[in-house]
């Protein structure tokens, strides 16, 4: 009895024992990795072009899509879309993998990357080693963890077929871009020197740009020019220079081509700073004229006599806060 005891036991330890060791051997086993992709034979690059944007989007099954994004006034970038599928906080591996049919080409690291929110955003630099290798016949993949489970390898892959052609178009789209957007330039500063009423070069070139912009953007309306002084001086004197200094800056917008009804020229002198005249610096910064685009047309009343419309500006934390609030009379752009 004890002999078939003893085999009995024996026998339900080696069982436990292979169990063990299976359940080990499974959890040390890969995963295999969700992969996404296209087919080659439905394998597309589609671009959508206008003087804001250009984007050339690849469809990816199951998963989304991969884009190409130039947006005015920003850098290009590539960006993953899962639709809800996203990659973990572990680093992703960006390679440029050959094609089945070019076997003999080797696979190459271009990048390693770590994301925050699960949305996938490459900056230029990496989008455009990216474009580099697709246009050279490689396939680009994605290589990460899914963010629901890091323990789950997710892979998402993008395909050479078709790009070329349809990159030449988005580069042409990135050629007609407007130098900036609306948002950029909705509100712009010129600033000035001690004494200065010209407009500099890097003056000029922000009216230059806002000139081009709105040769394509007819919802705009008005543009409000409001020239501004620091308190050095006489208010006398520093009335005539913030007319002067916004007069300028209308004068070469109209020498742009820019209507003369969209313009509203306004003049404060030392009026409205936006930061204290207690120092060089804070005095530099309001020494200024500002340029202001609105859609909305706001129609203004006859000018008065501007030394009665401009007072001294006493340095009171209220002149301050009314600056910094925007809270001034006939929408007058302090920025």
């Amino acid at each position: 009895m004890n002999l078939r005891a003893d085999s009995r036991i024996a026998a339900n330890l080696n069982t436990m024992k292979m169990l063990i060791f299976l359940i080990i051997v499974g959890f040390s086993l890969p995963v295999e990795a969700l992969r996404y992709g296209t087919d080659l034979d439905e394998s597309q690059w589609i671009t959508d072009s206008s003087p804001y944007s250009c984007r050339l989007e690849h469809y990816i099954a199951g998963y989304g899509t991969g884009a190409f994004v130039h947006l005015a006034g920003e850098d290009r970038r590539l960006e993953l879309d899962g639709q809800g599928i996203q990659f973990g906080k572990a680093k992703i591996g960006v390679m440029a993998q050959p094609p089945s049919w070019q076997p003999s080409r080797f696979a190459q690291d271009l990048a390693n990357i770590q994301i925050e929110h699960g949305e996938l955003h490459l900056n230029e630099l990496v989008s455009t080693r990216v474009a580099t290798e697709l246009l050279g016949g490689m396939m680009i993949s994605f290589q990460g963890s899914l963010k629901e489970n890091e323990a789950q390898p997710l892979e998402v892959n993008l395909s050479t077929v078709g790009f070329r052609g349809a990159f030449d178009v988005f580069t042409a789209c990135e050629d007609q871009l407007l130098p900036a957007s609306f948002s950029q330039l909705e509100r712009s500063r010129i600033q000035y020197k001690v004494g200065q009423i010209e407009v500099d070069g890097a003056g000029r070139a922000v009216l230059r740009d806002i000139a081009r912009y709105l040769e394509v953007d007819e919802s705009v309306q008005q543009i409000f020019i409001d020239g501004h002084t620091d308190n050095a001086g006489l208010t006398r004197d520093n009335v005539k220079m913030s007319e002067q200094r916004a007069e300028l800056v209308r004068d070469f917008l109209l020498s742009l081509g820019v209507s003369s009804k969209m313009l509203v020229v306004r003049f404060h002198a030392e009026k409205y700073p936006v930061v204290r005249n207690n120092t060089a610096a804070n005095r530099a910064k309001n020494r200024r004229t500002t340029v202001r685009l609105s859609r909305e047309f706001i129609p203004q009343l006859e000018p008065q006599d501007s030394l009665q419309q401009v007072k001294p500006a006493a340095q009171t934390s209220s002149a301050i806060a009314a600056a910094d609030d925007e809270a001034l009379p006939d929408n007058i752009e302090i920025e």
